[in-house]
Formats: C-alpha cells, structure tokens, sequence
C-alpha cells in the first residue's frame, strides 16, 4: 500500500514506447489504488501464444476482475482493423460501457488503457470515449496510458484546458517504486 497526503484530483499520462510495461505498471498501480479508494476503468493486458508471440489483448474490468476479448491478430472478431489487429464491436462496447459507468458512478481513481490511433487517426476504438474524458470531474484522478507521438495531440484535441501531468514508462523505471507514488501524486 502506498500512504501518505493526496494532491487533489490530476489527470495522468502514462506514455512510453511499445513493450516499455505502460499496462503493467498501471495493473500495479490501480492494485494499489484499490486497497484505498473506489477504482475502475478498462485495462488492456496482453495475450500471448503458447510460444509467446502477442497475439492481441483483452479487456478487462478493473472493478469486477472479469476480462474479455478486445483485440487479436489471428481472428477476426468483427470489428475495426488496425496494423494487425482486428477488434471485437462488442468488446469495445462493453469497456465503453464499464468505463462510463466508473464515471458515473464517481470513482476515485479511473482508468483507460491505451488511447492510441485507433482513437486519434481513424476516430474508432475507444473513440466516443474521448468526450467522456473531456467532461470527467475534477474529483477523480484519470489515468490515461497513451502512446508518446500521440500525447501532444491528445491534449491540445481533447483535454485543451485541463493540466495534465506526464509520466514516461521506460523499461529502466517500470518497477520503481518511487514512480507509483508519483503515479498517486503523492
């Protein structure tokens, strides 16, 4: 667990190039978050062959533990294709289901991995979840993970007025645990 004074409400940028931990980390810090506060959102672990080569990515709730196909290279689930990976509609509308919900339902600590060009290039994905992160709160603290060349445009689109704080995952830091508390702005 990790203590001490909370600032206020912060809005989160976790960034760092593809493979650096981004979606680890952030599975160790909502873990943490969740021993004090009401958690939530959609994180998006991998999924890796019996050999481990990544073969897409589920969804998975943060409040409920329950997961589900989001995106994957050797099927076609149904939904938007980007590079590799082809996309389940109905997983995505579920994550987006599961998030507003955390919204609305005033959590603490809120989570959305990853915002990428899905979302920014071709307005898929978790698309129609950009105006809900725009109307967040100030009461929540919004953890975002978004790639490094799209951040920039991320805030000056969606998040124009907001302050923002960025933290860049290298695999050097992921563990550290200095970086959690200033991922709780503590």
């Amino acid at each position: 667990m990790i203590s001490g004074n909370l600032k206020p409400a912060m809005i989160i940028i976790i960034t760092g190039e593809k493979g650096t931990g981004k979606t680890t980390f952030i599975m160790k810090l909502s873990e943490l978050l969740k021993t004090t506060e009401k958690t939530g959102g959609i994180l998006t672990p991998a999924v890796f062959s019996a050999g481990g080569k990544k073969t897409g990515f589920d969804a998975l709730d943060i409040a409920s533990g329950i997961s589900w196909p989001l995106g994957r290279t050797e099927a076609d689930l149904g939904g938007p294709v980007f590079g590799p990976y082809s996309f389940s509609r109905e997983g995505l509308d579920r994550a987006a289901a599961v998030f507003k919900s955390a919204v609305e339902q005033n959590y603490r600590y809120l989570f959305l991995d990853e915002i990428g060009p899905l979302e920014l290039k071709k307005k898929q994905g978790f698309y129609p979840l950009l105006q809900v992160i725009s109307g967040i709160p100030d009461i929540s603290h919004l953890y975002l993970v978004i790639r490094p060349s799209l951040v920039d445009t991320f805030i000056k689109e969606i998040l124009p007025n907001r302050e923002c704080r960025i933290i860049t995952i290298t695999i050097a830091n992921r563990d550290s645990r200095d970086l959690l508390k200033q991922a709780c702005g503590l």
